[in-house]
């Protein structure tokens, strides 16, 4: 197997909706080790509502469901950042501070980090 370009990359995966979880899918096809990290109080549309949109936007990814408004949740989560190159985010803004996981939270501990944020309508959610 030849080597791909993104491979030895680490991506924490907090993406929700379709586009976040298929632009995390495309850094797995170029070879990063994503992450998903999803919240046990609210868990992915796509996975409420289209199965097989969510399986297939989450093909090889490794995957974690973690109660973020617990202590132990949101400890686990900032390990998993800390040993990431990457964190993408697609929550509302102001979810990501108050999880302490925001860019300046992580560059305290991750100088080198880079951090992928997304809002905003989806074609599921938009009317």
């Amino acid at each position: 197997m030849t080597n791909m370009p993104l491979e030895g990359i680490r991506v924490a995966d907090f993406t929700t909706g379709l586009a976040g979880p298929f632009g995390t899918q495309l850094l797995t096809w170029l070879g990063a080790q994503v992450i998903r990290i999803e919240s046990m109080e609210h868990t992915s549309l796509l996975r409420q509502t289209a199965e097989a949109r969510f399986i297939n936007t989450n093909l090889g990814k490794l995957s974690v469901t973690l109660n973020l408004r617990h202590p132990e949740g949101r400890e686990i989560a900032q390990r998993i950042v800390a040993i990431s190159d990457v964190v993408a985010e697609s929550f509302r803004p102001g979810v990501m501070a108050k999880l302490r996981l925001d860019y300046e939270a992580v560059r305290e501990s991750k100088p080198d980090i880079i951090m992928l944020s997304l809002s905003g309508l989806d074609s599921l959610t938009a009317s």
